[in-house]
């Protein structure tokens, strides 16, 4: 008996039904891997932009250090040398080529809202505009080093003793 009940339910299930229960599991399948597809791709979509951001803040970053470090050597080679070259090649970067103003611009539009970027900006702030700390003892030695000085020779390189004439 229990053998002709399980024969009745299989005989009783139709290639028809059983079709549609097959084919509506596959539309929920496709359904299902057209949904995480969807959702991997919107996720690269916002790991490539993470990434563009990463490598253009990482840029910025590289150029407002090599900047930084470019104006702290032009300053120690002035006051070693008393080459005013020097001091033309720094202002220069802090006037006209500008890549630590532009490296903060670039750091601003991703980072502002941030801990860093209020970090930076006290940092900014403590600086002047071209990267030296105001009031320092070495700014004010650049600043009264680059004005010529009346009855000063020229050619006298005085600037942290180097070099000078005799008296």
């Amino acid at each position: 008996m229990n053998e002709t009940t399980n024969q009745k339910l299989l005989a009783g299930i139709s290639i028809r039904t059983l079709n549609i229960i097959m084919f509506a599991i596959a539309v929920i399948l496709a359904a299902l891997l057209l949904l995480a597809t969807n959702q991997v791709s919107d996720s690269y979509e916002i790991m490539q932009d993470a990434t563009e951001e990463y490598i253009e803040c990482q840029s910025a970053a590289q150029n407002m250090m090599s900047a930084s470090d470019y104006l702290t050597e032009q300053v120690r080679s002035f006051t070693v040398t008393g080459d005013t070259d020097y001091v033309k090649n720094f202002f220069e970067e802090v006037n006209q080529t500008k890549r630590r103003d532009n490296a903060l611009a670039t750091l601003e539009q991703y980072l502002q809202g941030t801990d860093t970027y209020r970090y930076l900006q006290e940092e900014s702030q403590r600086t002047g505009k071209d990267g030296i700390l105001r009031d320092t003892p070495r700014r004010r030695r650049l600043r009264t080093a680059a004005q010529p000085v009346p009855g000063r020779d020229p050619g006298c390189r005085t600037a942290a003793g180097t070099q000078g004439h005799d008296r």
